[in-house]
């Protein structure tokens, strides 16, 4: 299997479109293209049902899926020397250089790629820019779909309902790629019922975005060019995706439990609080969550403190029966209101009474430790299976993170290559990105999200330097 990702540039969406097919062809080096994704950049919004004629003028592709965005990530058709700025040196190096055993990202360099190998990923935001993504996958069967939003089935209907509805077999074990419209695609309802009836089926992607208004985003489809609803791609037979869903924040305080909750406000919280002077004995004792907040925030540094006016969120723990909550076991949620005459705060997640709950803080010193956690960790759980390092890989990352997050560019993608290099990449700067926390898929905000292709075993797979 191959993989190849061509970026352009150019301000002219002719020029952009032949850059990019010329370079991935090239790559292919006369491989068969089975699968493409497409992104553009939203200064070319006007010419959005201009690019797929453009492009099915010399691609003939079974399966192709896109749309617009902030911003799109991939590596530049021209070869071109791109140099971090020493910001983003430093914010890679907080991120990747020592992981949570302890153990240097060195010791394991060999067998991720020689840091002498390419690795350029760029992060283009807010400028003229075309990325394509071409693979070549032998044995798998790939289907591209248009879901439309008023045909939708009802939360409560049967997996079947949603079966006929996406137009999957669930049977050939399939795997997704979706890419929504964020103000007609209902997603949330969309994830839920997909999780229903593909149980087990990874399901990644992203919000269409740089669009202010309904229908400003643009999706496409084969040769369709849609202004709504939601495109997918369902991969099944030799291949795998594999998820790493990074949500860039870091805990400060204990844990809590959700006593009393009503929708997304939560009003009582419990807590632990020693009785009687003796630190022995605990008691459990229910306060309200602002008063447990404000306490909080007492404790902690000026600098956190100044931090949490702008970032804090709380996270929720996806599972009531994981003992051992650590990062990445949090959903993590908006901190959306607070109601001070009963102490109650809002989030933007529903909540129950027996969930727990712990108040994260987000910078950018935590956004990529967080990603070189989630990536280390997804590469531990890779070295028990027969599966080997993925062949291609696509990119869905916040319109928050990026230059605004980092004051650098590139550095999500650079913290990927430190782990996976080489690594072909695509993408685009999300308004949501969609993901896997635990066994339910949620659309997330201020994340990075990485769909990892793997081939199952039995295959050899090749990425292709010069598709890079």
């Amino acid at each position: 299997m191959k993989w190849v990702s061509a970026l352009s540039t150019r301000p002219s969406l002719e020029a952009a479109v032949d850059e990019v097919i010329a370079t991935a062809q090239a790559a292919l080096q006369g491989e068969t293209a089975d699968l493409g994704f497409v992104f553009i950049s939203s200064t070319f919004a006007s010419e959005y049902p201009r690019l797929l004629p453009l492009l099915n003028e010399r691609l003939h592709l079974p399966a192709l899926i896109g749309c617009g965005g902030g911003g799109v990530i991939g590596r530049p058709a021209a070869e071109t020397e791109v140099v971090k700025t020493e910001a983003a040196k430093e914010a890679a190096k907080e991120g990747v250089t020592e992981d949570v055993t302890g153990s240097r990202e060195g010791d394991r360099r060999e067998d991720r790629g020689s840091k002498n190998e390419p690795r350029t990923v760029v992060e283009i935001e807010d400028e003229p820019a075309l990325v394509l993504c071409l693979a070549h996958l032998p044995g798998v069967m790939v289907s591209a779909f248009w879901l439309d939003e008023e045909e939708l089935p009802d939360l409560d209907a049967s997996p079947q309902h949603w079966v006929d509805y996406v137009g999957v077999d669930p049977v050939s074990r399939p795997d997704f790629v979706l890419i929504a419209d964020p103000f007609t695609s209902k997603i949330s309802d969309l994830l839920q019922g997909m999780d229903f009836a593909y149980p087990g089926s990874v399901k990644v992607g992203g919000m269409a975005s740089g669009g202010t208004a309904n229908r400003a985003n643009g999706l496409f489809c084969n040769d369709q060019y849609y202004e709504d609803g939601t495109v997918g791609i369902a991969l099944s037979g030799d291949v795998a995706i594999k998820s790493v869903v990074a949500q860039g924040c870091r805990p400060v305080g204990p844990v809590f439990r959700v006593v009393e909750g009503e929708r997304n406000v939560i009003l009582k919280i419990e807590t632990e609080a020693t009785e009687g002077g003796d630190s022995t004995t605990k008691a459990l004792v229910s306060r309200p969550p602002l008063e447990v907040l404000q306490g909080l925030l007492r404790q902690l540094s000026p600098e956190e403190r100044e931090l949490a006016q702008r970032s804090l969120f709380v996270g929720v723990a996806y599972s009531e029966f994981q003992t051992k909550l650590e990062q990445g076991s949090f959903l993590i949620r908006n901190l959306v209101g607070i109601d001070p005459r009963v102490g109650a705060i809002a989030i933007g997640e529903q909540v129950r009474p027996g969930q727990r709950i712990q108040f994260h803080l987000r910078d950018a010193g935590a956004a990529s430790k967080d990603l070189a956690v989630m990536l280390e960790r997804h590469l531990q759980s890779m070295e028990p299976t027969s599966l080997h390092r993925p062949f291609g890989a696509l990119m869905f990352s916040c319109m928050g993170r990026g230059e605004e997050l980092y004051d650098a560019t590139n550095v999500d993608s650079q913290i990927l290559q430190t782990y996976l290099a080489p690594l072909p990449v695509g993408g685009f700067f999300c308004n949501g990105e969609i993901g896997p926390i635990g066994s339910s898929t949620y659309v997330h905000g201020y994340t990075v999200v990485f769909a990892l292709f793997y081939e199952r075993p039995g295959k050899t797979a090749v990425a292709g330097l010069s598709g890079f």
